[in-house]
C-alpha cells in the first residue's frame, strides 16, 4: 500500500526553477563582468538616466525570473494555496472539484465548483514523472478532504479509489496511443482563470 501523503505538502516545478536560477545567475555575472571590463572613461560617459534605465531593465528581467522561481502550490488541512508568479490564490477543498494534467497542457489545471478553471503552474508537464506523481498525490488529497469521514486529520492514502480515479482520468490519454482527445479536456469551459 502506498504511503499516506502528509500535509502540509509543497509542490514546485523542478525544471523551471533550475532554468530561472541559472538564467538569473548568468545575467548578474554577465552584467557585472561587462561593467568591470569597461574603462573608467567609458563608465563615466554614462549619464545618471542611462544608468537608471539599464539597472531598471535588468531589475525587471530578474523580477520575472524570480516570479518563475517562486511558483508553488501548497496543500494543507484547510485547502490549496496556488502561487503563480506574483499572484496568490487560496482555495478551500470544497471549492476544488478536480485536478488534471492533460498531455497537451503545459501545467496542471483545477476544475472549480463555480464552473471555472485555474492553472497550477507549479506542476508542469515538462517535469514528466514528478508532475504525474504530484497530480496523483494532489488528487488523493482532494478525494480524502472532500470525502465524508470521521478523521480528516490523518494522512491521505494514495490508494483511495476516487483519488486514483481523479488522476487516472487526467493521465489516461497521456499514457495511451496518440491521436485521441484527452479525457480531462472540456471543450465548453466557460472560464479559464490564468493566475
Amino acid at each position: 500500500m502506498p504511503a499516506p501523503v502528509d500535509l502540509p505538502r509543497l509542490y514546485r516545478p523542478k525544471g523551471a526553477r533550475i532554468a530561472a536560477a541559472l538564467a538569473a545567475a548568468t545575467l548578474v555575472a554577465a552584467m557585472a563582468g561587462l561593467w568591470l571590463l569597461l574603462s573608467d572613461e567609458v563608465r563615466a560617459s554614462f549619464s545618471f538616466s542611462q544608468r537608471v534605465t539599464l539597472v531598471g531593465f535588468f531589475a525587471v528581467v530578474l523580477a520575472g525570473l524570480y516570479g518563475v522561481y517562486r511558483t508553488s502550490a501548497r496543500a494543507d488541512d484547510a485547502g490549496l494555496t496556488v502561487v503563480n508568479g506574483y499572484r496568490v490564490h487560496r482555495y478551500e477543498w470544497a471549492e476544488v472539484v478536480r485536478v488534471s494534467l492533460g498531455p497537451h497542457r503545459p501545467w496542471a489545471l483545477l476544475d472549480l465548483a463555480d464552473g471555472s478553471t485555474a492553472s497550477v503552474i507549479a506542476i508542469q508537464s515538462a517535469d514528466k514523472d514528478l508532475a504525474s506523481r504530484s497530480v496523483r498525490e494532489l488528487a488523493a488529497v482532494l478525494d480524502h478532504r472532500t470525502r465524508p469521514g470521521p478523521n480528516p486529520q490523518q494522512g491521505t492514502d494514495l490508494s483511495g479509489s476516487r483519488g486514483h480515479l481523479h488522476a487516472q482520468l487526467a493521465l489516461t490519454s497521456r499514457e495511451g496511443a496518440g491521436g485521441g482527445g484527452e479525457a480531462g479536456d472540456r471543450g465548453g469551459e466557460a472560464l479559464h482563470r490564468w493566475a
